[in-house]
């Protein structure tokens, strides 16, 4: 985390960066749909690393905020609402929050595999069932946001790599309910794979 910029870019090797920065540039907000098969945190040093000065992680705890000023971005403490100890308030006010953010063309980090909030989706997943939430695609849908996923894996000599996705698409869909219904189905058949091939 307090690494110079050579250091990082010795040990992590961002692929596909342009197809995030294309995103960004369209300055409807990218929502970066996470796996909890890396650590929370990774993606706030990628962004920072990247120039990203406004963004935020939905669903962050409060050892995060600590995390926050050991990278010298005490000033997004604020929006993660860290002052509120009930996680079900802190959540729904993050949310408010990365609606904001992203109406800004900011980016917002959310688990697309996470178990909280509204779990509406019992989808196929590696040969069972598993319930899926809709935070990401719901902010999505509201907002117009992009979503690329990112995923990191840590090699065996300690290089992390770190993948911007192809963006998840429901431009077909008009009702948002379908949209949240295409970009679920699709973030699950996207982990599926990275699950079977990693």
């Amino acid at each position: 985390a307090q690494c110079t910029p050579n250091e990082f870019s010795r040990w992590v090797m961002i692929n596909k960066e342009d197809t995030f920065a294309q995103a960004l540039r369209e300055g409807r907000g990218v929502i970066v749909p996470l796996s909890h098969l890396g650590p929370y945190f990774f993606p706030s040093l990628v962004l920072r690393h990247l120039g990203v000065n406004n963004f935020m992680t939905v669903g962050a705890q409060l050892p995060y905020a600590a995390f926050l000023d050991f990278i010298g971005l005490s000033e997004l403490k604020e929006r993660h609402h860290f002052p509120v100890t009930n996680r079900d308030h802190r959540r729904a006010s993050q949310l408010l929050s990365a609606q904001q953010i992203l109406e800004q063309g900011g980016v917002v980090a959310i688990t697309g595999d996470g178990y909280q909030g509204k779990l509406p989706f019992l989808l196929p997943f590696c040969g069972r069932q598993r319930r899926f939430g809709v935070g990401f695609a719901e902010l999505s849908a509201r907002t117009g946001a992009k979503v690329i996923p990112l995923a990191c894996t840590i090699k065996p000599r300690g290089r992390i790599l770190v993948d911007f996705l192809e963006p998840l698409e429901a431009a077909h869909e008009v009702r948002q309910e379908a949209v949240v219904d295409s970009l679920v189905r699709q973030y699950v058949a996207l982990l599926e794979r990275r699950w079977r091939s990693d």
